[in-house]
């Protein structure tokens, strides 16, 4: 294989010309996500709404991932991410997160290289979603919220 030609070193002093590497938009328009309105804002749902849909997909997929499943938390961190970059794209009204979190979870354990069964997903967000009172799961949440309720109320009486 031929050698190609030694490159001359730059001139001494002169700054070494450098072009800087092309920007990719992360959306069309090429603006960043975080200075664009939030899709659900532009379907007309209000800022303290969406926070409040935000939190609750995040309360079902830490259920879900962690209490139900069983999942590590890279699992559940590497899911939480995807249902962050699934709804800066699009709005909560018109995917409902009972169908995405299951789908970030779904796709969270394939990448962490913990895979689970889709019916296995699914059935967990349903014992999520719809808990019996029996539930092993519910009971144990139940538990620890009665003993927090405990330490808050020692601490107040100390």
């Amino acid at each position: 294989m031929p050698r190609s030609p030694p490159r001359a070193p730059p001139a001494r002093g002169a700054p070494a010309a450098r072009a800087p590497p092309p920007r990719l938009p992360d959306r069309e328009g090429g603006a960043p996500l975080s200075a664009r309105a939030s899709p659900s804002a532009l379907a007309g749902m209000p800022p303290a709404l969406e926070a409040r849909c935000a939190a609750q997909a995040r309360r079902l997929l830490r259920v879900v991932a962690l209490d139900v499943l069983g999942a590590s938390a890279s699992c559940a961190i590497t899911a939480l991410a995807l249902l962050r970059v699934f709804y800066e794209r699009h709005a909560y009204a018109h995917a409902s997160p009972e169908r995405v979190v299951p789908a970030c979870i779904f796709l969270a354990s394939k990448l962490e290289e913990e895979p689970r069964r889709v019916s296995d997903v699914v059935n967990a967000t349903h014992r999520a979603l719809y808990p019996k009172p029996e539930d092993p799961v519910v009971v144990t949440r139940a538990r620890l919220r009665i003993d927090v309720a405990e330490r808050d109320v020692e601490a107040i009486a100390a």
